[in-house]
């Protein structure tokens, strides 16, 4: 070997060595400041072999007991921060929207067609302009205008649940799109088998199984978009095509059959959702037109998915409750049965008298969320938190289950327990609301959460009222009590769902 040759070889060694006792000095600090604890990184990959795949949630609330409230990981250069307390989400998401507003549009959204969703859209003036016109239509006031979609979709529901019991899942799925269609579009669902129906189905599989961080190594390496689908490994390409066909489907389908009311039409008098905004565009000039147009066809397919999949993951949630908890189940029945009586449904104008009623729904939105892990907020500029720095294009997850689990908050929090909610008979303002974890916070807090406390009012309230839900019974008669399980995407709901 050359003198050559062995000084460059030790002069590489030397340098390897320098940069590895570099990183390992530098491993939670970034730029000469300290990062927020967490896993250690390796060398350029960082914290890739510690994404957890299957109930990252659970995964994350564990590492709090170790790292604190407020979590680092970096995976191949992408910073990511997870906040498990409600203080660390309100001081960042809330108290710094500014700067917390932002998305992360990554490549598996755009892949799959769900680019144009107002919850996965980059902040700037296209987000403005679709968040603006779905407040118009989903605000707290106009949403009681979808009231009488929402009383004959319950309605429906209680119908087709008396007929066919044990397909309850198709049933809860079938009415609540059945809502979402009609209020949205004007369309009617036909019973038992329509095409809408089983079209956001399709596409919601999407989000629960695509959109959940770490799931496509696309996202952290976009050069893979561009590997041929036939390569080894490439075959979920093919998959992801496929769900773009059925995203694209979900806001171009409904949208190019909207139906107007006719005079015939008991409640209808106000034209759908899509109609309105319809209705609208042709008081504009040709690019402005087109421009609106897309928004609307955008904003109706948001308000149709959403109501029609989140709802119906709390639905099935509640069904579940119920089986394993039949005191609860009958406390609010013997509620519903004094405030209400045999010889009506239940509406809203009797909630204000139904607290138990309400503190039930309440503990289901907060045992089992839709959504454990909420949708990644982009920090757009470094900021210190706790002596910490929060890097610009830093990914933020806010853990709505940590913070709906802490056992200083919720004793005992994989129980069932309505009454947490309750004090001395009434509700307790006292007590943190789930709705005000599960639906997010700042500028990008959900738009559809009024909408989604009436339609879920009322269809829990009026199930209870009309049936008893009890476990299914096997070849020998035996009730079999079900497991609590969820499945493990973006959105989870009750495994089998």
């Amino acid at each position: 070997m050359t003198p050559n040759i062995i000084l460059t070889t030790s002069l590489i060694g030397i340098l390897l060595a320098f940069w590895w006792k570099r990183f390992k000095s530098q491993a939670n600090t970034y730029w000469g400041s300290p990062l927020p604890p967490g896993p250690s990184p390796l060398p350029l990959i960082g914290n890739v072999f510690d994404m957890p795949n299957n109930y990252p949630w659970k995964v994350y609330a564990k590492w709090a007991k170790t790292y604190g409230d407020v979590v680092h990981l970096q995976v191949l250069g992408k910073h990511i921060i997870v906040l498990h307390s409600l203080d660390a989400s309100r001081d960042l998401l809330d108290g710094r929207s500014s700067i917390y507003q932002d998305r992360e549009v990554t490549e598996i959204v755009k892949l799959t067609g769900w680019d144009w969703n107002l919850a996965m859209m980059r902040y700037g003036q296209e987000w403005r302009e679709h968040r603006r016109l779905i407040h118009q239509y989903m605000n707290q006031r106009a949403v009681h205008t979808y009231i009488p979609h929402v009383r004959d979709g319950t309605r429906h529901l209680l119908q087709r649940l008396h007929r066919d019991p044990k397909d309850y899942v198709y049933h809860v799925r079938y009415s609540i799109a059945e809502i979402a269609l009609s209020m949205t579009y004007g369309i009617h669902a036909k019973d038992n088998d329509d095409h809408y129906v089983h079209l956001i189905a399709s596409a919601i599989e999407s989000v629960e199984q695509g959109l959940l961080p770490g799931s496509f190594w696309v996202d952290f390496m976009p050069a893979l978009k561009h590997v041929p689908s036939w390569m080894p490994g490439a075959g979920w390409q093919k998959k992801v095509a496929d769900w773009k066909g059925e995203t694209d489907a979900v806001r171009k389908v409904p949208w190019e059959n909207m139906l107007y009311p006719t005079h015939t039409q008991v409640n209808r008098q106000i034209p759908p959702i899509a109609a309105q905004m319809e209705e609208r565009l042709s008081d504009l000039e040709d690019d402005a037109c087109r421009r609106m147009h897309q928004t609307s066809q955008n904003t109706s397919a948001v308000i149709y998915a959403a109501a029609a999949d989140t709802i119906l993951s709390t639905l099935r949630t509640f069904i579940l409750a119920m089986v394993l908890n039949p005191e609860a189940q009958k406390r609010a029945q013997r509620e519903l049965d004094n405030v209400v009586g045999p010889g009506r449904l239940p509406d809203l104008s009797d909630f204000h008298s139904l607290p138990y009623t309400r503190a039930l729904m309440k503990e289901c939105m907060r045992w089992q969320q839709v959504v454990p892990l909420n949708f990644p907020r982009r920090c757009t500029s470094d900021n210190e938190y706790r002596g910490w720095l929060i890097p610009a294009g830093a990914l933020v997850f806010q853990i709505s289950w940590s913070i709906l689990h802490d056992p200083e908050t919720f004793p005992d929090p994989e129980d069932f327990r309505p009454e947490c909610w309750l004090k001395d008979g009434v509700l307790n303002p006292d007590v943190l609301d789930p709705a005000a974890v599960i639906f997010g916070a700042g500028r990008r807090i959900c738009p559809g959460r009024h909408f989604a406390d009436i339609a879920l009012s009322l269809s829990i309230a009026r199930i209870l009222h009309i049936f008893e839900i009890t476990p299914i019974l096997d070849a020998d008669g035996t009730p079999k009590k079900p497991e609590v399980k969820m499945t493990s995407g973006l959105m989870s709901c009750v495994d089998s769902c």
